[in-house]
């Protein structure tokens, strides 16, 4: 769990965030008034190490009583180290972009196995294909791009001035879930679990973050969006 950085989370900061990159913040309407309007942002702990749940999932909202919630939970939004190092897919492993993404995730089932927000919409993620430890996640303006396709997805090559392959984006649906690790304990590593999904560390949070997913879908008919955003985002959004 990463305290300090959720005692940085505030919807002060968040409103900051979200008018300097034109995010939306979705509020529940005075006039014909619908509770559960849902806020899902993950800030990224600016840790480069993975393995750790050190980044904060925040959920905040307007419920049925017209109070004003906000929780924090304790995720991670990175590759495991585990997964860093075996790297399945060719492209190397999925790191979700900085970003809003509308609508990117509805109410279903990880994997066919438990309930879930599961992608629906396409996501940017940055491709980490070094097979190391280190999230590779910083894009440099400068760099040569070179765009393709890759079956229904996008990828965006980034070469320095060497010709060397630098970063790659990927743009596409590639089961970038939020779901939890263990469905029994609080774990320390994420282990297995996560190959570029969020993902809660403790199931009892998780448990009360479903609970109030499902209190929304009659309104907003199951749709979700993410906003992924860095510490360092977060801080200087304070000046």
């Amino acid at each position: 769990m990463n305290s300090q950085l959720q005692k940085l989370c505030n919807l002060s900061r968040f409103t900051n965030v979200a008018n300097n990159k034109k995010y939306k913040i979705f509020q529940s309407p005075n006039k014909n008034f619908k509770p559960y309007n849902l806020n899902i942002w993950v800030v990224r702990s600016d840790e480069q190490h993975a393995g750790k749940f050190d980044d904060v999932l925040c959920l905040f909202y307007t419920d049925k009583n017209r109070i004003s919630r906000f929780h924090t939970y304790s995720v991670t939004a990175d590759p495991s180290d585990l997964s860093l190092l075996k790297m399945n897919n060719k492209l190397g492993v999925a790191i979700i972009k900085p970003g809003q993404y509308l609508g990117s995730h509805v109410f279903g089932k990880h994997k066919n196995s438990y309930p879930a927000l599961v992608q629906n919409k396409p996501i940017t993620v940055i491709r980490d294909y070094n097979k190391d430890t280190i999230l590779d996640v910083t894009l440099n303006s400068y760099f040569r791009k070179h765009e393709y396709k890759d079956g229904n997805s996008t990828v965006v090559d980034y070469y320095d001035a060497d010709n060397k392959l630098i970063f790659r984006e990927h743009t596409g649906i590639f089961g970038i879930n939020i779901h939890r690790a263990s469905a029994y304990k609080i774990l320390e590593s994420v282990g297995l679990y996560s190959e570029g999904c969020v993902v809660f560390q403790d199931p009892k949070e998780y448990q009360k973050f479903i609970d109030i997913i499902q209190l929304s879908i009659p309104y907003y008919n199951n749709s979700f969006t993410l906003t992924l955003i860095t510490e360092n985002q977060l801080i200087s959004s304070n000046y």
